[in-house]
C-alpha cells in the first residue's frame, strides 16, 4: 500500500475514517512504544511441577481503576527499553512503605540491570 498523507502531511488510515481526531489515546505523535515487564518466580516451598500452578507474578492495582495491571509505561524519547523497564517497574511496584523492603527491591534490581543486555533486533 501506498502512503496516502493528508492535506497538512499527516499519513491518513488506508481503510478510511476512524472517527478518531488527533493522536487519539496516543500520548505523541509518531512511535508510542511501551515497557511492561513480565515478572514471575517460583512460589515459596513449590515443588518440581512444571504446569505453571507453582509460579507468581508480579501484578499492580491501578489507582484511578483499581484494576489489575502488569507494571510498565512508555518509553521516552532518547531511553533505552531497558532503562524504561527498570524506571517503571521501580516506580510501579516498588512503591512499598516499608524502607527496607524497598531498599532491597531496589538492590535486586539494580543487580538485574547491571548488564548492558544484548541487541537482538536494530
Amino acid at each position: 500500500h501506498d502512503l496516502v498523507l493528508s492535506a497538512v502531511g499527516r499519513p491518513l488510515n488506508p481503510r478510511g475514517r476512524t472517527g478518531t481526531s488527533g493522536r487519539g489515546l496516543l500520548g505523541k505523535w509518531g512511535p508510542n512504544h511501551a515497557a511492561d515487564p513480565v515478572v514471575l518466580r517460583r512460589k515459596p516451598g513449590a515443588s518440581g511441577t512444571t504446569d505453571g500452578a507453582n509460579y507468581q507474578m508480579v501484578a499492580i492495582q491501578r489507582a484511578d481503576t483499581g484494576q489489575w495491571a502488569i507494571p510498565g509505561g512508555m518509553v521516552d524519547d532518547g531511553e533505552l527499553v531497558s532503562e524504561t523497564l527498570r524506571r517503571e517497574f521501580s516506580e510501579e511496584a516498588g512503591a512499598l512503605e516499608d524502607e527496607d523492603a524497598r531498599e532491597r527491591l531496589e538492590a535486586s534490581l539494580d543487580q538485574v540491570f547491571a548488564s548492558e543486555g544484548q541487541l537482538v533486533y536494530e
